[in-house]
């Protein structure tokens, strides 16, 4: 949807947008499409958003909600989207460890804001522990795919190899079958032939 939902303001991005709404940017990397994709289901009303003046802010839960409705639409895609979701969790890992860095900077200007630091340091962590989690379970998710993925190219493969033995062995019964029916039809003719020749010479 475009415009301000009820409620909202489509202004500057307030501190907790960060955890409710993607860029298109980072709607384009979870669903592995184009930027310019991204922009036109938006517009098209299948994933929830505001449209303000910096360009769309897509919903995160809506933009999950559409890729795991495609996932199950299609799941040939699942192996690429798999390995694009694994990718995105990697690079909000090391997004994280570069705010906690800066952070941990920050802790040594100033001793007033200690405590406070201290706290979103900790939350931080946590943070960076369960998206590792996250990532790695995601990464896992993936290999499996890509695993299965194999497997089926196996035994399409054997598959195609039975097919095509198959199908030598057909037409080498056949070649044998037609054989056998020139050798019979030529015995057929040499009887006929003796059976001419006797009755004519009253043999």
């Amino acid at each position: 949807m475009s415009g301000t939902p009820s409620g909202g303001t489509s202004g500057t991005d307030h501190p907790s947008d960060r955890q409710q709404y993607y860029t298109v940017s980072e709607a384009a990397k979870v669903l592995d499409i184009s930027e310019r994709r991204v922009r036109q289901i938006a517009q098209d009303g299948k994933v929830e958003g505001v449209r303000s003046e910096d360009g769309w802010k897509l919903l995160r839960y809506s933009v999950h909600d559409f890729r795991d409705r495609r996932e199950a639409q299609n799941p040939v895609r699942g192996g690429r989207e798999a390995s694009s979701e694994a990718r995105e969790w990697i690079e909000r890992v090391a997004v994280l460890e570069r705010e906690l860095g800066r952070l941990e900077g920050r802790l040594e200007l100033t001793e007033r804001a200690e405590s406070t630091m201290r706290e979103e340091r900790e939350r931080l962590l946590e943070d960076l522990a369960r998206e590792r989690e996250r990532a790695a379970q995601e990464q896992e998710k993936a290999e499996e795919i890509q695993r299965d993925a194999e497997q089926f190219a196996r035994e399409r493969e054997e598959a195609q190899e039975e097919a095509r033995r198959l199908q030598e062995e057909r037409a080498r019964l056949l070649a044998e079958a037609a054989e056998e029916a020139r050798v019979l039809r030529e015995e057929l003719e040499a009887e006929r032939s003796k059976g001419f020749w006797r009755r004519l010479f009253g043999g």
